[in-house]
Parts: C-alpha cells; sequence; structure tokens
C-alpha cells in the first residue's frame, strides 16, 4: 500500500488538479492528483487522491488542511482506508 497517499472527499465539482497541487505544494511536494470523475458524464465525483513524496509529511497535510475551505467547500483530507482504494480500482478500471 502507497503511505504517501491521502484521500480526499467533499471537493467542489469546480475543483481541479492544479487547484488541488497549488494547495498541497505548499506543505509537501505533490507527486500526483487524482480526481475521481463519472464515468458517463465526466464530471468530478467530489473525491480525489493525492500522492506527496515524502511519508514524513502525512500528518502535516492532514492537520493543515482537513477542514479547509477550497472552491466554496469544506475538504476532509484522511489516509485512504481500502474501501477507498477497491472504490478507486473500479472507477479506474472503466476510465
Amino acid at each position: 500500500m502507497n503511505n504517501r497517499r491521502l484521500f480526499i472527499s467533499n471537493l467542489s465539482w469546480d475543483t481541479n488538479e492544479e487547484t488541488i497541487k497549488t494547495i498541497f505544494s505548499k506543505i509537501s511536494k505533490v507527486e500526483k492528483v487524482e480526481i475521481i470523475k463519472n464515468r458517463f458524464s465526466g464530471k468530478s465525483e467530489g473525491i480525489a487522491f493525492v500522492t506527496i513524496s515524502n511519508e514524513d509529511d502525512i500528518r502535516d497535510v492532514i492537520e493543515l488542511l482537513n477542514g479547509k475551505t477550497v472552491d466554496g467547500k469544506k475538504i476532509m483530507v484522511t489516509k485512504p482506508n481500502p474501501e477507498e482504494n477497491r472504490f478507486n480500482r473500479a472507477i479506474l478500471a472503466y476510465a
């Protein structure tokens, strides 16, 4: 399991990868941003995964960004759980 990966939920449908990268990059180097999109409409599902380069920054990122308002919505930043990983694999299989 990737211990440098974070799960972000309650994103605005208007939030894009660049916005997320800019916010998270203030705390840690971002390697990858994956916004999960509806396979039919192509619109955001309001969730994303962010991979950062330094596992030691995980706690700081969660503490500083969980509950932060981004594009008018308070985001939730957590470590992914197995259920979210399975959901992500299922979504990507249809992408």
